[in-house]
């Protein structure tokens, strides 16, 4: 797959007001942010709008920032970073969440976006993935789908610490794993 015609997709999609993380999604993500233990520096990964970035903040993360690919959404807390190569050191962030972004990254992308999330997350790691099709109306925006199981055994590979599926309360079409790393 062409990286940066998928990166394209993603250009349509946002110059819609509509898409954006959907308040049930949304409070459901709260939900699972506020009730983890682990607090200090947040990143997203695959922020979108960065609506979990302001959330973030509001709880006290400090700093609280995220990654994207869509450069108009970029600001002074969303940078520019792929999931497989993040812009940061080892072990900078306390809290690394991805939410409902992994089914929109190249699937060759999976193992090293993983590790890569491992490697810059110092307490906690939260993964929502959604496993089934999806689209905005013109592209297929789910590319890396998988069966849960497969998901649960990427994660418990590739992510150091003690992974808890969380029963989700908002759909059944994802998954979110809470992995505490210390």
């Amino acid at each position: 797959m062409d990286r940066y015609a998928e990166f394209e997709k993603y250009e349509r999609a946002y110059k819609q007001p509509s898409y954006r993380m959907g308040n049930n999604r949304k409070n459901s993500a709260k939900k699972v942010l506020k009730a983890i233990k682990a607090r200090g520096s947040y990143l997203d990964v695959g922020c979108g709008r960065g609506e979990m970035v302001e959330f973030a903040k509001e709880l006290g993360f400090s700093p609280s920032v995220g990654v994207e690919v869509v450069d108009y959404l970029l600001n002074e807390d969303v940078a520019y970073g792929q999931a497989h190569n993040l812009p940061f050191n080892d072990n900078e962030f306390d809290v690394v969440t991805s939410f409902d972004a992994f089914e929109h990254f190249l699937p060759e992308d999976t193992v090293q976006a993983l590790s890569e999330i491992n490697r810059v997350a110092r307490k906690a790691v939260i993964l929502c993935i959604a496993f089934t099709p999806s689209n905005n109306g013109r592209d297929e925006l789910h590319i890396n789908l998988r069966p849960v199981k497969e998901w649960a055994a990427l994660i418990e590979r590739h992510i150091d610490g003690k992974a808890e599926l969380i029963p989700e309360t908002y759909r059944s079409h994802s998954k979110t794993w809470v992995i505490t790393k210390e």
